[in-house]
């Protein structure tokens, strides 16, 4: 499908209780016997949320993480979501060229003169090309506990490759494929963000969740951005209760656990092996 074909089928439809606008599942997910409903609640997706970047490079080229809803088999999410190993260096730089005049100069130019674009995405392996392209670029990494993320994404991909493809979840090829997938995020994270303690940041999701207030106002700081206490804990205050429809909505979805899976915390931990992880 062509990305002007799949454009068509992104239009807002209601207003969530988050406050965010929501998109029409594709029709063709629909025909395909896609549970787009349990799609939707564990990975909401909309204007006034952070996925543009992955829908718009799934839809584009069928890469990113999210592309598993075109490509729903396991072998294809290493490929798709590994992009340093699939794609050359003059191709990633192209799509990174790309990314900034189809999406960055547009947000940018409807969000008015002195405007900032932040986004949240996956594409830890365009991060060394994104800091070459904007020089003024921030990043920050929040690393979650090696379980629970590990059966979310587990979770969320066999939502669709169990309904299309009739794959189990807990099948040994798919289980290696997203320990594969997530061995080389972490692999690329590590190289480009460090120890974390540089100009690109690394932060637990536990401690994002405990205070998210502190550790924004020590971004803030260590970037030499202008800000109180009192405008940063007001602002998250109202994003914490703004979002608190997603967390409702995802938690109607049970996510499968290692035992489950088959799989213990040490093998994971030995599989994966990334210096970050708690």
């Amino acid at each position: 499908m062509e990305a002007k074909q799949a454009a068509k089928h992104l239009e807002p439809t209601s207003q969530t209780t988050t406050g965010f606008e929501t998109y029409k599942t594709p029709p063709f997910l629909a025909m395909l016997g896609i549970r787009a409903d349990e799609l939707t609640a564990r990975h909401p997706m909309g204007r006034g949320q952070a996925e543009e970047d992955d829908i718009f490079f799934m839809f584009w080229r069928s890469i990113g993480e999210m592309s598993f809803i075109l490509l729903p088999f396991p072998d294809a999410l290493i490929w798709t979501s590994s992009m340093s190993k699939t794609f050359s260096p003059r191709e990633l730089t192209a799509f990174t060229k790309f990314h900034k005049h189809a999406v960055v100069q547009k947000v940018l130019y409807r969000r008015g003169q002195g405007k900032r674009y932040c986004a949240k995405n996956h594409f830890v392996d365009f991060a060394p090309y994104f800091a070459k392209e904007y020089p003024d670029a921030k990043f920050v990494a929040v690393v979650r506990e090696l379980r629970p993320s590990f059966c979310s994404w587990i979770s969320l991909h066999c939502c669709v490759t169990r309904d299309l493809m009739g794959i189990r979840t807990d099948s040994p090829e798919n289980i290696a494929a997203h320990v594969t997938c997530l061995r080389h995020f972490y692999q690329e994270m590590v190289k480009f963000f460090g120890d974390g303690k540089g100009e690109h940041m690394v932060f637990y999701f536990d401690d994002l969740v405990k205070d998210s207030a502190l550790l924004v106002c020590q971004m803030y700081q260590k970037w030499g951005i202008p800000y109180t206490s009192q405008s940063v804990r007001a602002i998250i205050e109202k994003f914490g209760k703004d979002d608190e429809g997603h967390v409702g909505g995802a938690r109607k979805y049970k996510n499968v656990t290692l035992e489950e899976l088959g799989v213990t915390d040490k093998q994971l931990r030995e599989e994966v092996n990334c210096p970050y992880l708690k």
